[in-house]
């Protein structure tokens, strides 16, 4: 009976103990959760806000000739920047150097030089030469036709009719339809031997399509016989194409096109060129100053990236990645030059 009376008396005691326990364990247990939570709920926002700081895009527009090499360009940029996204169209050198004067795009990719008036359109463009190219004429492998002459070439792509004579053989002339680097610095050089010197005009007999590629696979699928122009490093490793010797007698230097710095030379005597990719990289080792000796000067393509204005922080770390030796490197790989091997 002692005992129960004991038990008695003391339990509303040890009850309120133990509240007492519960209600401090509990206020820990709560504060813990709280705490934990209000954590994650903090690490999240910052990762999100991190994220968000750090994902952003970057446009490139333009020449159909660089595309390719770009977007491995930005492939390679996107892997070494965690957050950035690089998108690459093509449209041609003139889309692009309009796209990014309008501010559409932030970077113009463009095969030539800014024309004048382009500049006076847009006074605040900046151009950063980031590796070079070189146009060439390609032939169906199928085709007869094993050289072509400048006069032939101009005669042949000024012409009214889609058929012409070069090298002898009959053959069915294709060119670019859209404002492209390939064509301009083409018909220049083409032009050279005018007087006084001035590009031609592609004829309206040429058979036209948008971008390098549609060219290159036009003149492979034209049995009867198809020519046309491209960059060296679509043409050098496809089989349905070959690649012409060219004999000339003019030539374009510096690298430009005429009317936007470019001068007409004309050679010792007349010089037959094969495109291959040492003798292009040796005529840009020519710093653009001479008269072609491997190939011919005025057919030889700068590759630019083009801002409005100074770039910024974005735009100028892609153009130093494009420019370095790695930058370089990638170009190489797609049969481009970079800047880093003739610089």
């Amino acid at each position: 009976m002692l005992f129960n009376k004991n038990d008695k008396a003391v339990s509303p005691v040890v009850a309120t103990l133990v509240l007492i326990v519960v209600a401090i364990i509990g206020a820990a247990a709560v504060g813990a959760l709280l705490g934990a939570f209000s954590g994650n709920v903090g690490n999240q926002a910052n990762a999100q806000g991190t994220s968000t700081a750090s994902s952003t895009t970057l446009s490139v527009v333009g020449s159909t000739t660089m595309q390719p090499a770009s977007e491995k360009l930005a492939t390679a940029y996107e892997g070494n920047h965690q957050g950035v996204q690089i998108n690459v169209q093509g449209g041609g050198s003139g889309a692009g150097i309009t796209a990014v004067g309008q501010k559409i795009a932030d970077i113009g990719s463009s095969s030539r030089a800014i024309k004048d008036p382009e500049m006076a359109t847009y006074p605040t463009l900046q151009s950063f030469e980031v590796g070079a190219c070189a146009a060439v004429f390609i032939a169906n492998t199928g085709a007869t036709v094993t050289g072509a002459t400048q006069a032939q070439l101009s005669t042949a792509f000024s012409a009214i009719t889609a058929t012409s004579t070069v090298g002898g053989a009959t053959v069915t002339v294709h060119g670019r339809s859209d404002s492209s680097g390939t064509k301009d610095v083409v018909m220049s050089w083409l032009g050279s031997a005018n007087t006084p010197a001035a590009p031609i005009t592609q004829g309206t007999g040429v058979i036209t399509v948008p971008g390098s590629q549609a060219v290159e696979d036009a003149v492979a699928t034209d049995t009867a016989g198809g020519i046309g122009y491209v960059d060296f490093g679509f043409a050098v490793n496809d089989p349905r194409v070959q690649m012409l010797p060219i004999t000339a007698t003019y030539d374009v230097v510096n690298r430009k096109v005429l009317g936007s710095g470019g001068v007409a030379k004309a050679f010792t005597a007349a010089t037959t060129f094969t495109p291959t990719s040492d003798n292009i990289l040796t005529e840009l080792k020519t710093s653009g100053t001479a008269v072609g000796t491997k190939y011919p000067e005025g057919l030889i393509q700068p590759l630019f990236y083009i801002t409005n204005g100074a770039p910024n922080t974005l735009q100028k770390s892609f153009i130093d990645f494009a420019r370095s030796p790695d930058g370089s490197a990638i170009l190489n790989k797609d049969n481009y030059f970079g800047v880093t091997q003739y610089k």
